[in-house]
C-alpha cells in the first residue's frame, strides 16, 4: 500500500522541537488565544516578509475557516453566484 503522507521522516527530525511546543502549549492551559500563538503568527509573518499574519483553523471545521482563509475570494464569488442563484418562491 502506498501511504497517501507520510510525515515519519518529517517529524523525525523535528520531534524535540514538537515535543517541547506541546508540552508549552499543554503546562499553560492555554489552547487558544496563547503566547505560543501569538509566536506562530509573529514567526509566519517574518517568514513570509509581511508585517502581519493571522492563525485561524484548519479549515476542516466548516465554512468559518473557509471564509477567514480566503475571505476576499469568498466575497467576489458570492457576488458573481447571486445572480445566478433561482430566487425563493413566496
Amino acid at each position: 500500500m502506498i501511504p497517501f503522507i507520510d510525515l515519519t521522516r518529517q517529524h523525525a527530525a523535528l520531534r524535540g522541537e514538537l515535543g517541547a511546543a506541546v508540552a508549552r502549549v499543554l503546562d499553560s492551559g492555554q489552547f487558544v488565544l496563547g503566547a505560543e500563538g501569538k509566536a506562530l503568527e509573529r514567526e509566519l509573518a517574518a517568514l513570509c516578509g509581511v508585517r502581519w499574519a493571522l492563525g485561524v483553523a484548519s479549515g476542516t471545521d466548516g465554512w468559518r475557516s473557509r471564509r477567514s482563509v480566503s475571505a476576499p475570494a469568498m466575497r467576489s464569488s458570492r457576488r458573481r453566484s447571486r445572480s445566478s442563484r433561482p430566487r425563493p418562491r413566496s
